[in-house]
C-alpha cells in the first residue's frame, strides 16, 4: 500500500472520530483522532514529503489553537466547536449551547446576539432633557428622527400617542448623551433584575409587561386603563434579581381612528356613537342621534346623542 493511500484512510478513520465526538462528546473519541493525525504527521515526516500545500497542512493537523488569518475561505461548511468557551470579541462567533444557536459578539464589547433570535438596532441617544441610558435599568425607548443615519430615540412613556406610537425596544447596553449604541428590538435581554423591584412591583415569570403611563422609559405588569395607552413591550422569561431575562416583543396597540376601516373627524364631540356607512365600507362618528335603546330590563333614552333617561 502506498504512503498516500495510507495516509488517506487514517484521515478518514480521524475524521469519523471527530464526527463522532461532536456527536457524542465523548473524549475517548478525542483522543483517538488525536492519535492518529500525530501518527499522519510523522509520516509525512518520515517519507519528507513535508507539507506543501492547503491540504497538505489541514490533512496534516486539521485541529489548532491559533488563529488563521486569510483574505477569505469558500466552504461546503463551517462546524462551531460546540465544547469551546472563549472569551468574544466583536467580530467573533462562538457556540451557545443554552440558547442552542452561535453567538455575535457586537461593536463595543457589551452585547452578544444569538444568532437567529435575537434583532438589534444602533441607534442615537437623543433624550430630553439628555441623559445616560442605563443597561441595568433596560429603558423603553421611542423613535423620534434620525441623526447621522441612525434613528434617534428618547424614553417612551404611554401617557400620549405622541409618546408611545413609535416605542421601538429596551436600551442593552449604557448609551451616553448623543453617542450610538445598541437597543434590543426583539428576542431575549438577560442579566438584569426582573423581581419589580426596580419598579415598586412585584413579578413574576410570564408576566405580560407594558410600557408606563406614569414614568418615562420605564416598564410595568399592570394593565394600563384608558386613556393612557395600552403597549406591550415583552414578558417576565425569568424573574430574578441578577440573571433575569425579558423576551422583548414590542406591540403599541391601536386606537379606533387607526383601524383600517373607521373614519373619525376630530375634534370628536361628547356623546358621539359609531355608525356605519355601507356605501363607503366604513365606520365613522356620529352625533346627533335620538331615541330609545333597550338594554335587558332598562330602556336608555338618547337625544342628540346624549343620554337623558334610564326607565
Amino acid at each position: 500500500m502506498s504512503f498516500e493511500i495510507t495516509r488517506q484512510e487514517l484521515l478518514k478513520q480521524a475524521n469519523e472520530l471527530l464526527v463522532k465526538y461532536n456527536q457524542t462528546k465523548d473524549p475517548e473519541y478525542k483522543a483517538q483522532e488525536t492519535r492518529i493525525r500525530r501518527i499522519v504527521a510523522d509520516l509525512i515526516t518520515l517519507v519528507g514529503l513535508g507539507s506543501q500545500n492547503l491540504q497538505d497542512i489541514t490533512d496534516n493537523g486539521a485541529v489548532t489553537t491559533h488563529p488563521i488569518n486569510t483574505g477569505g475561505i469558500t466552504t461546503d461548511y463551517v462546524q462551531l466547536d460546540t465544547a469551546a468557551t472563549p472569551t468574544l470579541a466583536p467580530g467573533m462567533f462562538s457556540w451557545n449551547p443554552q440558547e442552542g444557536t452561535a453567538n455575535l459578539r457586537l461593536l463595543g464589547n457589551n452585547v452578544t446576539l444569538y444568532v437567529g433570535q435575537q434583532e438589534y438596532a444602533r441607534i442615537v441617544n437623543k433624550t430630553s432633557p439628555l441623559v445616560n441610558l442605563l443597561a441595568s435599568n433596560y429603558q423603553v425607548v421611542k423613535v423620534t428622527g434620525a441623526t447621522g443615519q441612525r434613528l434617534s430615540v428618547k424614553l417612551a412613556k404611554a401617557d400620549s400617542d405622541i409618546n408611545s406610537a413609535s416605542t421601538l425596544g429596551l436600551v442593552a447596553e449604557n448609551i451616553n448623551g448623543n453617542q450610538e449604541g445598541f437597543i434590543i428590538v426583539s428576542g431575549t435581554i438577560g442579566e438584569i433584575n426582573t423581581t419589580g423591584s426596580l419598579q415598586g412591583e412585584t413579578w413574576n415569570d410570564g408576566d405580560t409587561l407594558y410600557l408606563s403611563g406614569t414614568t418615562f422609559g420605564q416598564l410595568t405588569n399592570i394593565k394600563p386603563s384608558a386613556p393612557t395607552h395600552t403597549v406591550i413591550v415583552g414578558f417576565v422569561e425569568y424573574a430574578h434579581i441578577n440573571h433575569g431575562k425579558i423576551f422583548v416583543k414590542v406591540d403599541n396597540g391601536y386606537e379606533i381612528n387607526e383601524l383600517h376601516n373607521v373614519n373619525i373627524t376630530e375634534p370628536v364631540p361628547d356623546g358621539s356613537i359609531l355608525r356605519f356607512d355601507s356605501a363607503n365600507n366604513y365606520w365613522y362618528n356620529y352625533t346627533g342621534w335620538s331615541g330609545n335603546v333597550p338594554v335587558g330590563a332598562v330602556t336608555l333614552t338618547f337625544e342628540n346623542g346624549i343620554l337623558t333617561n334610564v326607565a
